[in-house]
């Protein structure tokens, strides 16, 4: 879980413009196979935008996201990403989907080729940032204590 406060005001012009925003997310991973992994996350963003004496409003958008991979080899594995994403009091939705292939050059890399079906577009939830479909290249790293030889 992950909790951040982030907060944006001007200071040196008279016109009060501020913006705040609380972003909580929670997430979880599980092993279902030794070669399945399935993912999932919630997120919440609360903003609250005031621009002078013209408004002050708050907004608050939720993410929703599966993601699965299955490794097909010692050196293949694909995946598949879904997010759903709702704005209210606007009650607009946004839904993304995406899927990869990936090969392991060496242990804890792997190179992928990817393609995105249906982009979702925000700031703060979304890493896939290209306004359309299209394919992409990915390099994935793990670090953890065992590539330093910490243990």
């Amino acid at each position: 879980a992950k909790l951040a406060w982030i907060r944006d005001f001007n200071s040196h012009v008279s016109e009060k413009i501020e913006q705040e925003r609380l972003i909580a997310t929670a997430s979880v991973y599980w092993q279902a196979t030794q070669d399945l992994g399935v993912a999932g996350r919630m997120a919440t963003r609360f903003v609250r935008d005031v621009e002078g004496l013209l408004f002050d409003d708050t907004t608050r958008t939720t993410l929703l996201n599966l993601r699965a991979d299955y490794r097909w080899s010692a050196d293949w594995s694909s995946l598949v990403d879904i997010r759903y994403l709702i704005l209210r009091p606007l009650d607009e939705s946004n839904f993304g989907l995406a899927t990869e292939l990936n090969y392991a050059i060496i242990q804890d890399m792997q190179v992928g080729l990817g393609y995105i079906f249906n982009d979702l577009q925000d700031a703060d939830f979304s890493y896939l940032s290209i306004s359309q479909s299209n394919f992409y290249i990915s390099c994935h790293l793990k670090f953890d204590e065992t590539l330093f030889q910490w243990r």
